[in-house]
């Protein structure tokens, strides 16, 4: 390429590409011309895999794909295609499980060297300019598979078939499962794993892993007193380490030690809409103020990652309300800059007394080198450990705080990668559901306009506006915490509407990549705690409708959940992944739904989609439960769902008193169920066949229904009934 010419790749939608338009590198982006070309030629395929916030793509880049020489090995001798993960995780996934299984670890930048087919020979991560580490260079690696492809090609394409079974994933046939035991066992293999010192699971590097804590949240609301001492060591650990950021609020993506210390430093929307969810729940079930307080933190920052742009719909100009993806690990191109100090810079911007307070809360010893400003979050407990005076030192350490921030701000933020994930967006709107379900405060969430008909759904301009069509007088909030329900909406009119499926990604305001399994399990999910969170009819009507268009897509011979559908497919093998990784695997989630909807809706062919794809799974399961413990709490949920049912107008102090009691409940029900008007229409009744023959109260005062799998009660008429009746049937 010509010194100074952009590549291919500038004219790409995602923002990782286009941060490559301008290497010397030749780079395609995945599709069919790249690897045309590659047979064409007889060239091998090197394939490049990373995402826009990572820090090792950014070094890579600016050592070796900027490197004109490297450029020129690349150019002459291979054909180079960049992938952007979060784009195309159904890729990713596909080369990183080769990666592995060729002895190879796993992680990003992911370098593939792979047949003119696409079928992967060698693989890496990150290669340095010059040996290091004990790593080759990139130019040695360059040079070895070239030599190794010119002597051994023929061969590697003679083992089409040994190399094709890298790609193609694991069957076995369905069987059933003895739930309880694998419970046991998959505990029994975290307390071989856990790490007694700092929490977490393994050594270094080290993930939250909100799976795996989600499966002891579950177990320790039921009285298991080792995942309940496993759970606060990690919530704590975590808590007070420098991978929470005690400044904007959130978790950077994992901690590169044992400690939880030391950071990598990008922040992402998916890793902290299940870390918030996951603190709120068990600060509110524990009655631990500070995990609440750092999962509110962490709403923050998602809040911060909300954004507003133009979309075209419906020959409209219409604003389209989305989360970005994250910020990037670097500023100014120094990875951490933005969160890391010196004691010469905290001196420079606080007192003696505040400079006091942030090392005494500092669980690891202050140098004179840079470091994450790791903190202790605080509350009444700490103070009282601490010996710090109590509740003065949260208004001295807010102070303080704020001091540091305006020492971080003026260092430059980190960039923000502005795309727009489906799934992760469906995320943050799941989290946010959570909240504003824990903090109704006597009022009902209405996402309808006075005079519309309740399943007329929202109007289209679903920005600011749409939160502001919400009935202010039945709602207590400030219309601000609608404003991420709006995204939701977002994601129907920009995908279901236009395509009939979920678009992996929306950027500038337009569908620019095939939906996965992630996208239709966490959009299902979100609008199905959309319904249960406002009442609103027709979420779940929108929810059935996008599992039963989209879910058979998904199925497999024996009705497992393959990654991508076969009418969408950027990939000739479909893969799928029963493993929770960073986050929960989309099959379990997408389960977990279908069961929530078959106890809503008595739909049998939800229940059995589900049966069949756990079933599908079970040698997995059986194998290895710790880790896909997410599929264990989906089997649960489909054994025995807690069920409760409010009757009654939401304009009724009873029915808002019945609510607020059910949501704060140590022993909160399952599924929270209540409609946004009384009474249900008779299209509402064959939606909902359990608020058949669950009337309101003779005077019109609202009836809670409770069931709990087979098993219901009476039904309750005031506040302390219910607290009394969720009680004494919690162990049933």
């Amino acid at each position: 390429m010509a010194s100074g010419q952009k590549n291919r790749l500038a004219a790409a939608a995602s923002p990782y590409l286009r941060q490559h338009s301008d290497n010397p590198v030749d780079w395609y982006p995945w599709g069919e011309e790249a690897f045309t070309k590659a047979q064409a030629e007889g060239k091998p395929v090197f394939l490049s895999i990373g995402y826009a916030t990572c820090h090792w793509c950014h070094v890579m880049a600016r050592e070796s794909f900027s490197d004109p020489e490297v450029a020129r090995v690349l150019n002459q001798h291979f054909v180079a295609i960049k992938v952007d993960r979060q784009e195309l995780p159904q890729v990713d996934e596909v080369y990183m499980r080769a990666a592995i299984a060729l002895g190879g670890q796993g992680g990003w930048p992911l370098s593939v060297f792979c047949t003119p087919e696409g079928l992967p020979f060698y693989a890496g991560t990150y290669f340095p300019p010059e040996p290091r580490g004990g790593l080759p260079s990139f130019k040695q690696v360059l040079a070895k598979v070239l030599a190794f492809w010119q002597d051994k090609g023929q061969e590697l394409v003679a083992k089409k078939e040994v190399l094709l079974a890298l790609l193609v994933p694991p069957v076995s046939a369905p069987a059933a499962l003895d739930l309880k035991a694998l419970k046991e066992k998959a505990l029994s293999r975290l307390e071989a794993e856990f790490d007694e010192l700092y929490g977490g699971f393994g050594t270094a590097p080290k993930f939250p892993l909100p799976a795996q804590l989600a499966f002891l949240l579950h177990l320790a609301r039921q009285g298991n007193a080792k995942a309940q001492r496993m759970l606060a060591k990690s919530l704590d650990g975590m808590a007070q380490g420098g991978i929470r950021d005690a400044l904007f609020g959130g978790f950077h993506r994992y901690a590169t030690d044992q400690s939880w210390f030391l950071p990598h430093y990008e922040k992402m929307l998916p890793d902290n809409a299940l870390l918030a969810q996951l603190y709120l729940e068990a600060g509110r079930f524990f009655r631990v103020a500070r995990w609440w307080e750092v999962g509110k933190q962490a709403l923050a920052f998602l809040d911060s990652l909300y954004c507003v742009e133009e979309s075209v719909l419906h020959g409209a100009v219409v604003p389209h309300p989305f989360f970005a993806v994250g910020w990037d690990a670097e500023t100014h191109g120094v990875e951490g800059l933005t969160f890391t100090f010196t004691l010469h810079e905290l001196t420079q911007v606080l007192s003696a007394e505040e400079l006091k307070l942030v090392r005494d809360l500092s669980p690891f010893p202050w140098t004179h080198q840079r470091r994450p400003l790791a903190l202790r979050p605080v509350d009444g407990s700490v103070a009282k450990e601490l010996k710090l005076p109590w509740p003065n030192v949260r208004k001295n350490l807010a102070r303080a705080l704020d001091l540091v921030k305006r020492l971080a701000q003026s260092k430059g933020l980190p960039a923000v990668d502005l795309q727009a994930v489906s799934a992760w967006n469906a995320m943050a709107v799941w989290a946010f559901c959570h909240w504003l379900q824990q903090q109704r405060a006597g009022g009902v969430l209405l996402p309808s306009v006075p005079g519309r008909k309740s399943d007329e759904g929202p109007p289209h301009s679903f920005a600011p506006e749409w939160a502001m069509s919400v009935n202010s007088a039945l709602f207590r909030y400030a219309k601000k915490e609608l404003l991420p329900l709006a995204a939701a909406e977002a994601l129907w009119q920009l995908g279901w509407h236009q395509a009939q499926s979920i678009p992996r990604v929306i950027n500038k305001g337009l569908p620019a990549a095939p939906e996965t399994l992630e996208d239709l399990a966490w959009a299902a999910s979100s609008f199905l705690e959309i319904f249960l969170t406002t009442g609103a009819s027709f979420w779940l009507r929108r929810t059935l409708a996008l599992v039963k268009s989209r879910v058979p897509r998904y199925r497999g011979e024996n009705g497992e959940l393959v990654t991508t559908p076969e009418d969408q497919s950027v990939f000739p093998i479909r893969q799928r992944n029963p493993f929770d990784g960073a986050h929960p695997t989309p099959g379990a989630v997408l389960c977990r739904t279908l069961y929530r909807l078959w106890w809503l809706t008595g739909d049998d062919v939800l229940r059995l989609w589900a049966d069949e794809a756990i079933a599908a799974e079970a040698k997995f399961l059986s194998e290895s439960p710790h880790n896909t413990t997410s599929w264990l709490l989906a089997a649960e949920e489909g054994e025995k769902a807690s069920v409760l049912v409010i009757a009654g107008s939401p304009q009724r102090a009873s029915t808002q008193s019945l609510l607020r009691t059910a949501h704060r409940h140590l022993h909160a029900p399952e599924l929270v169920v209540f409609l946004d008007h009384w009474p249900p229409s008779e299209e509402e009744l064959t939606l909902l066949p359990i608020f058949k023959d669950r009337p309101a109260s003779g005077d019109g005062d609202a009836l809670a229904y409770l069931c709990r799998g087979s098993q219901c009660w009476p039904p309750v008429a005031d506040a302390g009934q219910l607290r009394r009746l969720l009680a004494t049937t919690a162990r049933f």
